[in-house]
């Protein structure tokens, strides 16, 4: 198997090719379109050059009507795929706000203000649902949708490696926390008593 892979390109060109798809997934949330842009001509032409490019060009100038049936089952299966992005995206900034207000609420409490005055306070601090609802349209974000349906491949793989793994790192967390108190605690326990 492994013998057949490098006929196709040779070792420079999957080194190359798993560079390629590293660098892109690592920069594919932190929005340098440009950058990705260019790095996918590049990597385009290296596998023009140094793979199998020109059988798959000449494939296609011999089979028009297959670019048109590929190209447009991708452009489907991306749109598919932004639609998954987005509820995440949303979710994600959902989630942010419940968050924010949690700490927003849990300090005003401290503070010893009553309940009644915290959510004025909070809308006073957060500003109007129209605001933040403006900012999470599609209008909005555009070249995100966009980048999602173009490049879904390396988000996809970006949100099973990165995504997936920080959640059941989270879930792991959360349901271990007892436990990670606990060998804090017995850790700590000499060093509380010397300093009570």
């Amino acid at each position: 198997m492994i013998e057949s892979l490098l006929l196709i390109g040779g070792l420079w060109f999957w080194m190359l090719a798993l560079l390629f798809v590293v660098l892109v997934t690592a920069f594919l949330d932190q929005e340098v379109y440009g950058f990705i842009v260019v790095f996918t001509i590049l990597g385009a032409l290296i596998f023009y050059f140094l793979g199998r490019g020109r059988e798959i060009v000449d494939y296609y100038i011999n089979n028009p009507t297959s670019i048109l049936v590929h190209i447009g089952l991708y452009v489907v299966l991306g749109a598919l795929y932004s639609v998954l992005k987005w509820f995440l995206f949303v979710k994600n900034k959902k989630n942010e706000y419940l968050k924010e207000k949690k700490e927003f609420v849990e300090g005003k409490l401290k503070e010893g203000r009553c309940e009644s005055t915290i959510k004025a306070s909070w809308k006073e601090s957060f500003g109007s649902f129209e605001s933040f609802a403006k900012y999470l349209t599609p209008s909005k974000n555009k070249g995100k949708i966009t980048f999602w349906i173009i490049y879904w491949p390396f988000s996809l793989l970006s949100l099973i490696l990165r995504d997936l793994t920080v959640e059941i790192a989270t879930f792991v967390m959360n349901k271990l926390g007892s436990v990670y108190k606990a060998v804090s605690k017995g850790q700590f326990s000499d060093i509380e008593e010397d300093l009570k």
